[in-house]
C-alpha cells in the first residue's frame, strides 16, 4: 500500500510540475503592432494642407505593422500587404524606424520590399485612445506622411500624401 501512496504522490507532484504557467512575454513593438484600417490617404502640399481627399481612393484600406526579426526595438515593418496576393493601396512594405518612447516613426529612402522603389515616410505617430471608431468606440490612431517614388503626382499635383486611421478592434462594425 505504501508503494501506491509513492507512487501516487510523485505522479501528482508530476502534475503539478507540468501545470505551471510559463509568462513568455512580448515584443518590443508590441505596442506599435497591428493592424490598421486607413480613413483615407489625402493629397497634400508641403505645409500638411489637404489639396485632395483620398485621390487614389486608399480609404478604408488596411495597413499592418510588426516586428522585425531583430526585435531591437528601434525598427519595425509598415505594409499594405497581407500576403503576397492580397495587398490594399499601394503594395508597399518597408522597414521604418521607430522612438519606442514617443510612438513615433519615419523613413528616408526605405527600400520597398515588394516593388523596389523608394519610399519616405515622415512624421509617423501612434497616438494611444485618439481615434473614434465607426462604432463610436476609442481606439489607437495611427497617422504619417508618405511619397513613392513613383508617385508620378507627388511633387507636382501635391507633396505627400497624409495616410490617418485607427486601429482594428476586432469587431464588425469598425472594420472594411
Amino acid at each position: 500500500m505504501k508503494k501506491v501512496f509513492y507512487i501516487l504522490g510523485i505522479l501528482s507532484l508530476c502534475l503539478l510540475a507540468s501545470c505551471q504557467k510559463e509568462d513568455v512575454g512580448g515584443t518590443s513593438m508590441e505596442a506599435m503592432a497591428g493592424e490598421w484600417v486607413i480613413e483615407a490617404y489625402d493629397a497634400v502640399d508641403a505645409s500638411g494642407k489637404v489639396l485632395y481627399e483620398d485621390p487614389y481612393g486608399g480609404v478604408d484600406s488596411r495597413i499592418w505593422t510588426y516586428n522585425t526579426a531583430d526585435d531591437n526595438g528601434t525598427e519595425m515593418y509598415i505594409s499594405d500587404v497581407e500576403n503576397e496576393e492580397d495587398y490594399r493601396f499601394w503594395e508597399y512594405k518597408c522597414k521604418v524606424k521607430v522612438d519606442l518612447a514617443n510612438l513615433t516613426f519615419s523613413a528616408t529612402g526605405a527600400d520597398d520590399l515588394m516593388n523596389g522603389i523608394k519610399v519616405d515616410i515622415t512624421d509617423g505617430k501612434i497616438t494611444l485612445g485618439a481615434a473614434k471608431t465607426p462604432s463610436g468606440m476609442p481606439a489607437d490612431k495611427i497617422e504619417f506622411y508618405v511619397v513613392f517614388e513613383d508617385d508620378d503626382n507627388a511633387g507636382k499635383l501635391w507633396n505627400k500624401l497624409y495616410v490617418h486611421g485607427y486601429r482594428y478592434t476586432g469587431f464588425d462594425a469598425d472594420g472594411i
